[in-house]
């Protein structure tokens, strides 16, 4: 629940709980230890939650090489020998965000151009979905990839004409043989990057967020910030589906102190992505007769996963981006309802079949969506999908008039960690680069898209009766801006600001313009 009508003057807390929500400029709360917000007509929402992040490799990413602006590969090669330059001849160099689609001819690079900007270090760089790695020959050597390799159960090393690796490599299982390889930074080291996305996180408005980081020791490491009493956000924690033997994590998922860490669910993944053309779909990819993406885990497996997970408590968080993927999921879920108390939810949707709706609403799981991916994806739903499918793509609008819960996210690193960017793309639905509107007809309102960044995100992992309301009782965990997105133009909401963050009644963000005053 979000802000009714009636304009909000001041707002009271004590501690971790809201005390009342006034629309009158003085407080009736009274008693020690209080703090008051004057809003001086700016806008108060409960605290932004990202409800889809992988927060930890988010931190990684700030002391990687950072190829989003290459707009050739001569560009991207450039950077690449730049940050090579500075690095030890055995360091590795890790890049990411590689965005492909906008160049001409529209390929990903070799090993062997790779290696003309790495010479005798090994390299890996993401693609800009994160679901296809580029490695440099030497690279595939330490991983032991070469012309007799096995494509990976749910992934595929692409090849030469005469069968040797090209050093692109699709989905987990294939890019996980080299990013093992890559040694992960000292505890010291993450600490200070860690550090670097709380502030970036708080800038924005964000207050908590849904983490599906997959690798070894992050949820001992967010069980450690919070055993120190340094949290930063509220985290919910979904367990990769490997880990569901995991004793340490199974037995030590119990909430923390006003829920800053809590094991929320099980991911899995049904299928790719759709840049990296892996999304599972019912008809082939435009131009490609044989090319359905990939089926990253079948419908058997993903039921007993779902299974396991239920007889542990846990519901699940399924990747499903293709159409097929996401009726795959629609079908599993039909058979396995989540936990009692618990929801199920589809990471992403990004398109599915109408005639799927009824049994998706059925299900009564969470559509867990990222606004900020379509700009960048509209011309690649023209290209690999089609005009006729991609009126299937981003139901918005259709899911809310169905009543299928929203929950919105970014999917950092994918996309930049901004919820009021997302509100904006949810509404404005635009493409990035021609300006082109995706499917008008399920643009959502910047108010309709508030709620999924609060209210719907604490719905998703069952907290909604004590955070993402502005309400006595409630978690004091908020954020101030200079708009009310109830009336913003498309311009103001563009250029919205966060003027204040306030997690567990702490400021921990502000840009000045409004003070907290204790009540004496």
């Amino acid at each position: 629940m979000l802000p009714r009508a009636r304009a909000r003057k001041a707002l009271t807390y004590c501690g971790n709980r809201i005390l009342s929500v006034e629309t009158k400029s003085g407080s009736s709360a009274t008693g020690k230890n209080l703090r008051r917000i004057n809003l001086r007509g700016a806008t108060v929402l409960p605290g932004f939650v990202d409800a889809h992040t992988h927060f930890q490799f988010f931190a990684q990413s700030l002391d990687r090489v950072n190829l989003a602006d290459a707009l050739s590969l001569g560009e991207a090669l450039a950077t690449i020998k730049s940050r090579a330059r500075k690095l030890k001849q055995s360091e590795w160099l890790f890049g990411e965000a590689l965005d492909v689609s906008r160049w001409s001819p529209c390929r990903l690079p070799t090993a062997a151009e790779l290696d003309s900007a790495t010479p005798g270090r090994p390299a890996a760089i993401y693609y800009k979905d994160q679901h296809t790695l580029c490695a440099n020959s030497l690279a595939l050597k330490l991983a032991g990839i070469n012309a007799s390799t096995r494509n990976p159960r749910g992934g595929h090393i692409d090849r030469l004409s005469d069968g040797a690796p090209s050093g692109i490599l699709r989905e987990n299982s294939a890019i996980e043989l080299v990013l093992k390889l890559i040694p992960a930074p000292t505890k010291s080291e993450f600490t200070k990057l860690y550090n670097r996305a709380l502030e970036s996180a708080h800038s924005r408005g964000v207050t908590g967020v849904h983490s599906f980081d997959r690798a070894p020791g992050v949820f001992e490491f967010f069980r450690d910030r919070v055993d120190k009493r340094q949290p930063g956000l509220r985290v919910n924690y979904y367990i990769p589906f490997e880990e569901l033997d995991n004793s340490d994590v199974v037995k030590n998922h119990q909430l923390s102190d006003d829920y800053w860490l809590t094991v929320s669910g099980v991911k899995i993944f049904a299928d790719g992505s759709l840049g990296s053309k892996t999304a599972l779909m019912h008809s082939n990819y435009l131009g490609e007769p044989d090319q359905y993406g990939v089926e990253v885990t079948t419908l058997a497996e993903m039921k007993k996963i779902i299974r396991r997970a239920k007889a542990l408590g846990w519901p699940c968080a399924i990747h499903a981006i293709g159409d097929k993927a996401v009726t795959n999921v629609i079908n599993a879920l039909a058979d396995i309802p989540a936990p009692d108390g618990k929801r199920h939810r589809i990471e992403h949707l990004q398109i599915m079949r109408r005639s799927d709706l009824p049994e998706l609403k059925r299900s009564k799981a969470v559509a867990s969506m990222q606004p900020s991916h379509l700009p960048g994806d509209v011309e690649a739903i023209a290209r690999n999908w089609g005009k006729l499918r991609g009126r299937n793509a981003y139901l918005f609008r259709t899911f809310l008039d169905c009543g299928i819960p929203l929950a919105f996210g970014s999917d950092v690193p994918i996309e930049p960690l901004d919820p009021l960017g997302g509100i904006y793309d949810s509404a404005a639905r635009r493409c990035k680069s021609t300006g082109a509107i995706l499917n008008k007809f399920e643009r959502i309102t910047a108010w309709e898209a508030a709620r999924a960044f609060t209210y719907g995100a604490a719905f998703a992992v069952s907290q909604e009766n004590r955070r993402g309301v502005l309400a006595p009782g409630y978690h004091a965990d908020m954020v101030i801006l200079d708009c009310d997105l109830r009336t913003a133009s498309a311009k103001l909401l563009k250029a919205a600001r966060v003027l204040a963050t306030i997690i567990g009644g702490k400021c921990v963000y502000s840009d000045g313009t409004l003070s907290l005053e204790k009540e004496i």
